[in-house]
């Protein structure tokens, strides 16, 4: 009898959440003693050693990341109210109908703001019910707006809770770490290192949940490009560890969004919108993108087994795939490591499919594909086009998989195409694990127009991707591409006496040249470019100008260092800028390229090369397509517009798809002069 008393007990304290506050943590919730923590951790013990136990959930919560919440109106605040709706009400349906706990891993506004902060509080209150504690950390754009350490004391008050909480739910840890910076883990590492251990010592065998906004380096789906390894050292130590993150907004229902390796890690995704890894046609943003709401339910049993299940908002319904953890403390057990690719099945197009051309232009081809299947994840597709047997162009998209619907065919426009030119398309089918489908749907096309090629050993040679010309009145573009020049906030053209010519007067504040381009034609310059540019420096800048650029995070072009009173020529190369430089003054023209051949990077003055440095690899661009145009009088920003403006004239401005000589280069200035 007092056996049957006592489990009643116990199972009456599971069904209640408990917190346990660690250096400084607060209770968040409506939490109940440590005690009845305590006694439900000894009465599973004496239940596992005196009968077996049919696996049941004893605890349920939600992970979820980067909601982005500007203000109470906004589509971010209803999603994060209908996520936290559809969670209760699929608990509501379970035998065991608990939701203990949120965890937000970050992100939750937009640049930081006060109004931003308050407002996500407001959904907490709102949309988190009486049972359900809530834990949340600091992400980056908590600190978009402004840094220090008042942010996080605002932060902390706004939120009513440390920034660093150790909290203990139905006799289960959750340790959630905060950035106190952007970057800034410092003040955490030591303070997570201590949580961990108590932890552990607590009960070795019970998973360990832990969130963090950065993923840890090279553990789930986008952690190479954006995690931190600063934890990576102490979580090796604790296999049982569930690590919980965000900031990439890579979707979680790609199979490497959970890794195992000497803990185990997930990617959290997004409420907000898709940001995927760079080298599509489209960038590192889809289309669509901002259809995105994902998060995770996870379950864990009393046999301390783990399930969690991917949820899309936007259809309210689960992903067809969900993980189980059976065993979180014992490594042997871990079966999401990476050598799941090796017995990962490549892709199959079904009999029959094929692909359809569509509209054809002088540069551009739009095509249609039926999408292939996969045992794993169809990832991407990759179009190669080929004139005769030489590959002449790559490009690629996403199979869509992050949406729950996934469409049926996909219908892409590529760019950047040689006119009159008659090209077979093949393309590839890709998973997850990078397995590519054995068989490649093919079509041929011809473009419209007639190819004339560019003769690069001219002694003075075509500028075929951008030749500014000054006119009377306004520049247009002379090469034979024939690009729109948007003029912006009224450039002046003016006749100048010293150089007898018409020259652009910019006036260091909002005026620009916007020429804009297609990623394809941009996709076609990654193996060498040159830069030409006339310009005299009527005044430096505060910090920085560019007189001519493409350089939103990726690209190449020219930046007036006001530090130290250097013109530089920037040029992204394999996704790190490389930098050359030459010393300027105000008030004096100059005539100078850059040069990336390849192999080498230069700048030239009057003709002659006066600063370089060896380096190698492919030119790469800004993921955000907005961002592909040159400025002349300015840097592109990521918006689309200018910024970094230029106060001086501006003679002429070129950009050719190949490497100019030393002795090309000093008979254009010779020309130009």
């Amino acid at each position: 009898m007092m056996k049957k008393v006592f489990l009643f007990l116990m199972a009456l304290c599971l069904l209640l959440p408990t917190f346990v506050g660690c250096d400084g943590a607060e209770d968040t919730s409506k939490a109940v003693s440590e005690t009845q923590s305590e006694t439900s951790s000894e009465a599973s013990n004496e239940e596992s050693e005196d009968e077996t136990v049919e696996r049941e959930v004893v605890l349920r919560f939600v992970a979820m990341s980067d909601v982005h919440v500007s203000n109470v109106n906004d589509t971010y605040y209803q999603r994060f109210g209908k996520a936290m709706n559809n969670a209760y009400k699929y608990a509501e349906g379970e035998e065991y109908k608990n939701l203990d706990a949120l965890l937000v891993a970050g992100d939750m506004t937009g640049v930081g703001y006060e109004s931003e902060m308050k407002a996500f509080k407001k959904g907490v209150d709102e949309f988190v019910r009486e049972g359900t504690t809530v834990q949340l950390i600091t992400g980056n754009h908590e600190f978009f707006y402004e840094e220090g350490d008042h942010i996080v004391e605002r932060w902390e008050t706004v939120m009513d809770q440390k920034a660093n909480t150790h909290m203990v739910i139905n006799g289960y840890h959750f340790i959630g770490v905060s950035l106190y910076g952007y970057t800034n883990y410092e003040p955490s590492i030591a303070w997570l290192e201590d949580e961990l251990k108590k932890a552990a010592e607590d009960d070795p065998t019970k998973p360990i949940f832990v969130q963090q906004h950065y993923h840890i380096s090279n553990t789930v789906y986008g952690s190479d490009l954006w995690g931190t390894d600063v934890f990576t050292s102490i979580l090796n130590k604790y296999p049982q560890v569930i690590d919980f993150s965000g900031h990439s907004h890579y979707p979680i229902n790609d199979p490497r969004s959970i890794w195992q390796g000497r803990f185990t890690a997930l990617g959290c995704g997004t409420l907000a919108y898709f940001e995927l890894e760079p080298g599509m046609v489209y960038g590192s943003i889809p289309p669509n993108a901002s259809t995105a709401a994902q998060f995770y339910i996870v379950e864990v049993n009393n046999d301390n087994s783990v399930k969690i299940k991917l949820y899309d908002v936007i259809t309210e319904s689960f992903f067809d795939m969900e993980y189980f953890i059976e065993d979180p403390s014992d490594k042997t057990t871990f079966k999401y490591k990476n050598d799941r690719a090796k017995d990962a099945d490549k892709p199959v197009f079904a009999d029959g499919a094929e692909i359809t051309v569509g509209k054809v232009s002088n540069e551009t081809v739009t095509l249609t594909i039926p999408q292939a299947t996969d045992g794993e994840n169809i990832h991407s597709y990759r179009f190669d086009f080929y004139v005769g047997d030489k590959l002449d162009s790559s490009a690629s998209i996403w199979s869509e998989f992050y949406f729950k619907n996934m469409p049926e065919t996909l219908t892409q426009e590529f760019g950047g195409l040689l006119e009159g030119t008659e090209y077979t398309v093949k393309v590839t089918a890709i998973d997850s694990w990078g397995k590519e489908s054995e068989k490649q749907l093919t079509a041929t096309f011809k473009t419209g127009g007639t190819n004339v090629p560019v003769d690069k050993t001219s002694d003075v040679p075509e500028a075929d991707v951008l030749q500014i010309v000054v006119g009377d009145n306004k520049a247009t573009d002379g090469s034979r591409k024939d690009k729109t020049v948007e003029h912006i906030n009224g450039v002046k053209v003016v006749f100048d006496e010293e150089t007898g010519r018409n020259v652009l007067d910019f006036n260091g504040v909002d005026q620009d040249l916007i020429v804009r381009y297609t990623r394809g034609e941009f996709n076609r310059i990654t193996e060498q470019v040159s830069m030409t540019l006339g310009f005299k420096l009527d005044k430096f800048a505060s910090s920085y100008c560019n007189p001519f650029a493409n350089m939103q995070s990726g690209g190449y072009g020219f930046e007036i260092n006001t530090a130290s009173g250097n013109l530089e020529f920037w040029c992204s190369i394999n996704g790190t800028y490389q930098i050359v430089s030459m010393k300027i003054e105000e008030g004096k023209y100059y005539n100078v390229a850059g040069v990336y051949d390849g192999t080498e990077l230069s700048i030239y003055s009057e003709g002659e090369k006066v600063a370089s440095k060896k380096v190698s690899g492919a030119i790469t661009y800004s993921s955000v397509d907005a961002a592909l145009a040159f400025c002349v009088g300015s840097d592109i920003s990521g918006a689309g517009s200018g910024e970094g403006f230029f106060d001086g004239k501006i003679a002429y401005a070129s950009v050719y798809s190949y490497a100019l000589s030393d002795a090309q280069v000093k008979n254009i200035c010779d020309a130009e002069k």
